[in-house]
């Protein structure tokens, strides 16, 4: 319940804020006439040079849910030991003993909780990187297309 409260405001949050720059002025769209086909063709991607990109998770916002998720990966550790002896770590329990058991399930809850925290911190620590190195996604020389696309992330998608 605390890891979901710790990452549901930024699971399907985009990751980058993004303020296009301005169409060129030559590419006002013209009335469509009444023998054009419609629905109108698809918008161009916006220019990618010179937009501002700036991350949408703070620096403070990223050290305190790394702190959190640090220490509970802390207290995670500690408890796995506790959830599943050393001797029934090595073998893989089969779907009907999974159920029946209700320590291997907890164990098998705690593991993937802790498998969650691991990917977290490392999206974290590419948010960290990326949100320190926005001046070059405005110059960057892939397409714009590729850009959009990356503007659309989410933290689920990392």
């Amino acid at each position: 319940l605390y890891l979901s409260r710790l990452l549901r405001p930024l699971w399907l949050a985009p990751i980058m804020l993004v303020t296009w720059a301005p169409p060129p002025v030559d590419a006002a769209k013209p009335k469509r006439r009444r023998d054009e086909w419609w629905p109108p063709p698809p918008e161009p991607a916006p220019v990618a040079r010179g937009a501002q990109w700036q991350c949408n998770v703070s620096r403070t916002q990223r050290a305190h849910v790394r702190t959190q998720l640090t220490l509970l990966n802390a207290t995670l550790d500690r408890c796995l030991p506790r959830l599943a002896p050393p001797e029934h770590q090595s073998t893989l329990p089969s779907a009907s003993a999974m159920a029946s058991n209700p320590l291997q399930e907890e164990a098998a809850a705690a593991n993937g909780a802790a498998r969650l925290i691991a990917t977290s911190l490392q999206a974290l620590d590419f948010l960290e990187l990326l949100s320190g190195n926005t001046d070059a996604m405005s110059s960057a020389p892939c397409s714009a297309e590729i850009l959009l696309r990356f503007s659309e992330l989410t933290f689920r998608d990392l």
